[in-house]
């Protein structure tokens, strides 16, 4: 590729042992930075209600008409669900929509 940088021009971290240095030493390691997400301080609202109603998380998908890995997904704050799943769920847990995702709901208000 001419005139443009290419995406092949800096080589990415490895985490396994490299071919040994120039320098005649032995093998070096490269060490892969990542980055450390802390938890959130506080449980998703869904994971409090579903906790106080005595659900497990694969019962909560079996009401809810969804895969067990959404609802942790959800929990884990990895994944918001369309407006039906969201439905579902609130449903299941017998939880208004707008206590299971506040922040949407406050954005809302404010908008």
């Amino acid at each position: 590729m001419t005139g443009g940088k290419s995406f092949g021009s800096t080589p990415a971290p490895r985490t396994y042992l490299d071919q040994p240095a120039r320098t005649g030493q032995g093998p070096q390691l490269h060490v892969l930075e990542v980055a450390v997400l802390s938890p959130p301080a506080s449980p998703h609202p869904l994971a409090a209600a579903r906790k106080d109603r005595g659900l497990t998380q694969f019962e909560l998908a079996i009401r809810a008409q969804v895969q067990p890995a959404t609802i942790s997904r959800i929990e884990r704050g990895c994944h918001l669900p369309r407006v039906d799943t969201g439905l579902r769920i609130a449903a299941a847990v017998e939880t208004p929509v707008r206590d299971l995702w506040p922040i949407i709901a406050d954005r809302k208000a404010t908008a």
